[in-house]
């Protein structure tokens, strides 16, 4: 069986969206090739305990900016490794832009490179002050993004029909790109006992807290109601506070801010495994998206957790401008354009129970035609099986 490389930031059991994707990605590829995937930045040694002709190589900081000294011993692990492997395909994923995009530009002129765009740097350019050491980083990490976004012998793989419209445009090429979307894990189906266990949570968020998830309306929101509805909890999975207060992000004064102390249960980040136990306690999903162009074509990768959970969903977002995320949800998910309409329409869902079983079904008629492993399975057909 031919063997080829996936290298990616994160791998199971990081409880990430990038982990989630690459090793369904790597599951589905296991079916047809033997795989090898280097993980540089999980804080946890990477492993797959499901399926055996996957290899896991931990390479902790992977051509890391703050240690280039060490770039050419990477270099040469890195070309022994595929030389001696002879690899069919090489496929790169983001969001960690350097490491993975280095090793595209690196490896490019010589093998088959595939690089999976969860992310574009152009995203988040726009977000980070002119000036500093992460905007310069960041500009150099575009350039070579930009490069190897034009040369025709990358095929390229990204998650959004919006992102990819978006770049190309901005790329000014006609190139085809491939599309495959975040989408929902079978396994978590099936392990899941959504509709059984009595709910704890009136609602959760799951995923990192960035300035582009409005956390301050975020904590607003709660505010408005635990002032509405008695009792009213929230279960944030956002990780470690710690994480935050090295980003100079301090929960605990938003908390405190808006009087919600008694209201608010943050959660570590959680693998897939262990998500379906703790959304079974859930009742209502929550998803913010800035109204910024930027932002516009993205899709939250934990909505998919909620439609599997068929937990109902409200989101901080336009329908009409984030088209992306309403080409998922449709008429299931809910809307709002502001902290109080959002909050109205929570309130409703764990206040009406008619209204809530509405929009649970309509998330069970959805869920089958956002299955991961399927749009995988596709394009693994339709473009690496494919002679050269």
């Amino acid at each position: 069986m031919d063997r080829v490389l996936l290298v990616t930031p994160y791998y199971y059991p990081e409880g990430t969206a990038a982990s989630h994707r690459i090793t369904m990605f790597s599951e589905v590829l296991a079916k047809y090739y033997d795989v090898d995937v280097i993980v540089y930045n999980n804080k946890e040694k990477p492993f797959n305990p499901w399926v055996e002709n996957i290899r896991v190589y931990f390479w902790k900081d992977f051509f890391n900016i703050k240690e280039p000294y060490r770039f050419p011993l990477d270099m040469i692990r890195l070309f022994y490794l595929v030389l001696f492997n002879r690899y069919k395909w090489i496929l790169v994923s983001t969001p960690e832009a350097m490491p993975s995009l280095g090793t595209a530009f690196l490896l490019r002129p010589f093998f088959r490179v595939i690089i999976d765009f969860r992310d574009t740097v152009l995203e988040r350019i726009s977000h980070i002050t002119p000036g500093t050491m992460k905007y310069y980083y960041t500009k150099i990490t575009l350039l070579i993004e930009k490069f190897l976004f034009k040369k025709h012998n990358v095929t390229l793989l990204i998650n959004t029909q919006g992102m990819a419209e978006f770049m190309k445009k901005k790329y000014g090429i006609e190139r085809k790109v491939y599309i495959l979307p975040n989408g929902v894990d079978r396994r978590m189906i099936r392990e899941g006992t959504f509709t059984k266990k009595r709910k704890k949570y009136d609602f959760v968020y799951i995923g990192l807290l960035g300035i582009y998830r409005m956390p301050q309306e975020m904590f607003k929101i709660i505010s408005i109601l635990k002032d509405k509805y008695k009792n009213f909890k929230a279960l944030l999975i956002i990780g470690d506070k710690n994480l935050y207060r090295e980003r100079g992000f301090d929960l605990d004064k938003f908390i405190k801010d808006y009087n919600v102390e008694e209201n608010v249960e943050i959660m570590p980040f959680l693998s897939w495994t262990q998500l379906p136990e703790v959304l079974s306690l859930c009742k209502v999903g929550y998803m913010p998206i800035l109204d910024d162009k930027a932002f516009h074509f993205t899709v939250g990768s934990k909505i998919y957790d909620y439609i599997s959970a068929e937990l109902p969903v409200v989101c901080y977002a336009n329908p009409e401008k984030h088209r992306e995320l309403y080409r998922v949800l449709g008429d299931a998910g809910l809307y709002g354009s502001s902290s109080e309409e959002v909050a109205e329409l929570i309130f409703k869902l764990i206040t009406d129970k008619r209204f809530y079983e509405k929009h649970k079904n309509m998330l069970s008629k959805i869920k089958f035609k956002h299955m991961f492993d399927e749009k995988a399975k596709k394009f693994i057909e339709e473009v690496m099986l494919v002679p050269r």
